[in-house]
Parts: structure tokens; C-alpha cells; sequence
């Protein structure tokens, strides 16, 4: 059973994810379809979600968790997002 919700949940979050990547989307808004749980945080687990190879997800990590302390706050994503 807990493997099915994870399935769905993976499943709902990458149909939710895919417009959002498509572009012209606002950085907050991408931040809030990663934050997953809505704790205002996204952290390597939430990151899987979306990039299932850990070492993308932690890739990913390290260049949005601008101070390190291992998670990505809405700031260090707007920052970074902007300058892609």
C-alpha cells in the first residue's frame, strides 16, 4: 500500500511538474511545485521526485542551497532561477 502511494504521488507531482518546466513560468511558481509537502523548504528528497538519478537531485541542490545548510528556501531559488 505504501508503495502505491508513493507511485501516485510521484506520478501526480511529475503531470504537475511538466507544464510548469515548459517555460515562461514564474520562479515562485516552480519553487512551489518542487515544495512538495509546503513547508516552505525543498530538500533533496522532494528534489528525487522530479530528478530520480540521486546525483542530478544532489546537483541540483548544491546549486540552489546558496548558504548550505541543506535545503532550498524560496529566496536562494528566485536568485538562482534568474540567472538561467
Amino acid at each position: 500500500m505504501k508503495k502505491l502511494l508513493t507511485v501516485l504521488l510521484v506520478s501526480m507531482f511529475v503531470m504537475v511538474s511538466i507544464p510548469v518546466f515548459g517555460g515562461g513560468e514564474k520562479p515562485q511558481s516552480v519553487f512551489y511545485s518542487l515544495d512538495v509537502n509546503k513547508d516552505g523548504k525543498v530538500v533533496k528528497e522532494e528534489l528525487l521526485v522530479l530528478y530520480p538519478d540521486k546525483a542530478i537531485a544532489e546537483t541540483k541542490l548544491t546549486i540552489f542551497d546558496k548558504n548550505g545548510d541543506g535545503y532550498i528556501v524560496i529566496e536562494e531559488f528566485v536568485e538562482v532561477y534568474g540567472k538561467k
